[in-house]
């Protein structure tokens, strides 16, 4: 299902006066998609990935960095996490900025990769809403921390909304 535009009735659009071509919005598709094969390159970042290749990057790696909004302010921590499914999943403590700023809110992630000389690696971006996630058995996999207890621990989860990635590699020499 998706959502039409077109433009306003009895008006035209546009500088010049001239209506504005229609244009077609499906919500949960990937904008670019159509276009993935014909980007080598996106504007300097690299290959551009597809959401496959995102998730299975990201479950590669263990670090990622949340970015959350604290008192009207942009805000990231570094967490531990795990992909349940499509989900980002993390260990957060009860009390802190992190877990009252991020559940249920829409937030940023991030993971990378990159070779010690940065020549080359790959990063992955994604949107979505936190929330709790209720399922300690596969949570305690996002805490691979030597936390010694659980207490004062909660779990939340990004579902992935939206996903980017690219992969980079400096040419060779």
């Amino acid at each position: 299902m998706g959502f039409v535009a077109g433009p306003v009735a009895g008006g035209s659009n546009g500088p010049t006066g001239d209506p504005a071509p229609r244009i077609t919005l499906v919500a949960g598709q990937y904008s670019q998609e159509k276009h993935r094969d014909e980007m080598a390159d996106d504007v300097g970042f690299g290959l551009l990935l597809d959401r496959a290749q995102c998730l299975a990057l990201l479950r590669t790696a263990s670090l990622g960095r949340v970015i959350f909004t604290h008192r009207a302010m942009p805000a990231v921590r570094p967490v531990r996490f795990t992909v349940v499914g499509e989900s980002v999943v993390f260990a957060v403590p009860e009390g802190s900025p992190l877990y009252a700023g991020a559940r249920d809110a829409v937030v940023a992630f991030e993971a990378d990769d990159f070779a010690d000389d940065l020549g080359a690696g790959w990063f992955v971006s994604l949107l979505g809403r936190a929330g709790e996630f209720r399922d300690s058995s596969a949570a305690e996999i996002a805490c691979l921390c030597p936390c010694s207890s659980r207490a004062g621990r909660r779990f939340l989860q990004i579902p992935v909304e939206t996903i980017t990635g690219h992969r980079m590699a400096c040419p060779a020499e």
